[in-house]
């Protein structure tokens, strides 16, 4: 877990007090990808269990960018065959 660096993870602690920089400048909600074929279906990977399931990527998602490395995984869009 130490590279991650948001508010919201598997395992987090993290309290608004530890948000330094002020939450104006914090994302806390957004929106996920998913598959069009499947918006009503729940048929779609991330988008088969309901809210009550805890930390999971039907309802959690994240983005992550490592300067150092160039690596990145940022936002998408939905797109028909999509996986998660």
């Amino acid at each position: 877990m130490s590279d991650m660096t948001g508010v919201s993870f598997l395992r987090s602690t993290i309290r608004i007090a530890d948000i330094t920089d002020g939450t104006t400048n914090t994302y806390l909600i957004g929106e996920k990808c998913l598959d069009p074929d499947h918006y009503t279906d729940c048929a779609a990977g991330g988008d088969d269990w309901d809210m009550y399931t805890g930390f999971q990527n039907d309802i959690s998602r994240s983005t992550y960018y490592n300067s150092s490395t160039n690596a990145a995984w940022l936002p998408v869009q939905d797109r028909a065959g999509r996986t998660i």
